[in-house]
């Protein structure tokens, strides 16, 4: 897993964590004013992955999706998809929450395209998704 710094379609900075296959599996939930924000954020929350309290919640169509809440009632991340039940929105949160945990080493690795690496996590300049 690695986290990716860039601005989303509207020119606004946030996170994201990609899986191996560069799938994204959680984010920032929301942008910041400047990539040095998100860079912090995404940092604080691969350093504090146990803190978070997972709550999962459904939609009208009956999808599932997880958020990590930190206790003083700040939202610090989102599910990157959405779970066709809630025992696997759990399930993915806890996946999120135990490989951040479990990491020895930066969470990214060479280069993708064009983002480049920047210590633990990578920027680019525009993020497609989401």
């Amino acid at each position: 897993m690695k986290f990716v710094i860039e601005t989303n379609l509207a020119s606004e900075p946030a996170w994201w964590l990609l899986d191996h296959d560069n799938r994204v599996v959680a984010w920032a939930g929301r942008a910041y004013p400047s990539l040095a924000y998100a860079d912090q954020a995404a940092h604080d929350f691969r350093l504090n992955a146990d803190d978070p309290d997972n709550r999962v919640q459904v939609n009208t169509a009956g999808s599932w999706q997880w958020t990590a809440w930190r206790p003083e009632g700040i939202r610090v991340a989102v599910s990157g998809d959405w779970f066709s039940s809630e025992a696997a929105a759990r399930s993915a949160a806890r996946r999120v929450q135990q490989q951040a945990l479990h990491r020895h080493r930066p969470m990214t690795v060479g280069r993708l395209g064009s983002r480049r690496a920047c210590g633990t996590t990578e920027r680019t300049g525009s993020r497609n998704a989401l």
